[in-house]
């Protein structure tokens, strides 16, 4: 067990000028007053919480796989003409998962474009392993491919999506998790606690939706 650990604390790594380190409770202060300050420096609606999100959730099965789940801090606007949202999802512990996780996502209804299902995240040592079968490389393409796990159950229609500029963009982002439903975007990331991470995370993930929706 780590410092953190016994001082009722929690320790991630940020590249976003946040503190290393947070006393219990101190992440939420932080992230709410975060959330309201990126939200006011673009003149975007701030709610403390919007229950109505998580029947949203449940479809997105492989980047919140269930259990009790509250949200909090919920920006909302329109990008191109699509309604964009950005949360804080809190999974709590329960009885298929050991700790309470938090994570920050942004969602765009992109139901006009009829994108095919999919899910990419960085590629593990696992994915390598025990999923090797179901990622979509791209011959010629080791920097996208050996950076990313890409999975979906229309893969034809996946890889007419991802063409050369969609998979360099994804790779000069560096890392992204990004799950797409029913033509609904969700890019989720560790919590924000600071408006520097907040304005890193909307204006990459907007950036990807770009890429995307060309």
């Amino acid at each position: 067990m780590n410092i953190a650990s016994l001082l009722g604390g929690s320790e991630k790594k940020r590249e976003d000028g946040a503190k290393a380190f947070h006393w219990f409770g101190e992440e939420k202060v932080l992230r709410r007053e975060a959330a309201k300050a990126f939200a006011a420096s673009r003149r975007l609606r701030h709610a403390s919480t919007d229950p109505l999100l998580l029947s949203r959730l449940n479809s997105f099965t492989l980047s919140f796989p269930g259990g009790p789940t509250t949200v909090e801090d919920v920006i909302t606007w329109e990008e191109d003409g699509r309604s964009v949202v950005v949360a804080t999802f809190i999974l709590e512990v329960s009885a298929i998962r050991d700790t309470r996780n938090t994570y920050t996502a942004l969602l765009i209804d992109a139901s006009d474009l009829r994108l095919p299902p999919f899910h990419i995240t960085g590629e593990t040592i696992g994915h390598k392993g025990l999923f090797s079968g179901s990622d979509i490389d791209f011959a010629g393409d080791a920097a996208f491919s050996d950076r990313y796990h890409l999975e979906s159950s229309n893969e034809v229609t996946v890889r007419a999506l991802f063409t050369p500029d969609v998979r360099k963009a994804f790779v000069e982002a560096g890392n992204c998790q990004l799950e797409c439903v029913s033509s609904t975007l969700m890019f989720r990331q560790l919590e924000q606690t600071t408006v520097r991470g907040y304005e890193l995370f909307v204006d990459d993930s907007l950036k990807l939706y770009r890429a995307i929706a060309r």
